[in-house]
């Protein structure tokens, strides 16, 4: 009988652990107009993917996962639609201020006035506090 119940158990954890993963994550979501039409939302999409493991600053300390998570958005964006043309991935010694200025600028030449442009980053962060709080 114990055996029986700690098989059930089993079965029971290992079904609820694939249900909830395969229900996670982004979908597409189509969106219909009253006429019943499908359409995007956007024109076009673009993004600036940035990820950095390494600082110049021997004082920051290095990442493990940045470039991997930034590499994977990157990949995720594909698959949800956005051009692999319009995806930039700035890596590591390649994410420059300058080159970040210089992308998002070019970037936001391109766009039009219904397209997005997403910049995702994958790096340490700081966290300032505000004037007036926040």
């Amino acid at each position: 009988m114990k055996k029986l119940f700690l098989i059930i158990i089993f079965f029971s954890v290992s079904f609820s652990f694939s249900v909830s993963q395969t229900s996670r994550g982004m979908k597409k979501i189509e969106m219909q107009n009253a006429k019943g039409e499908t359409f995007t939302a956007y024109d076009n999409s673009w993004a600036l993917i940035i990820g950095v493991n390494n600082y110049s600053n021997d004082k920051i300390p290095p990442l493990n996962y940045a470039t991997e998570d930034a590499r994977a958005i990157a990949k995720l964006l594909e698959e949800m639609d956005f051009p692999k043309e319009n995806i930039k991935v700035l890596l590591n010694d390649e994410a420059t201020l300058s080159n970040v200025k210089q992308e998002i600028s070019a970037m936001g030449a391109k766009t039009g006035k219904n397209d997005r442009l997403l910049v995702y980053w994958a790096g340490h962060g700081e966290t300032e506090a505000l004037p007036r709080g926040g």
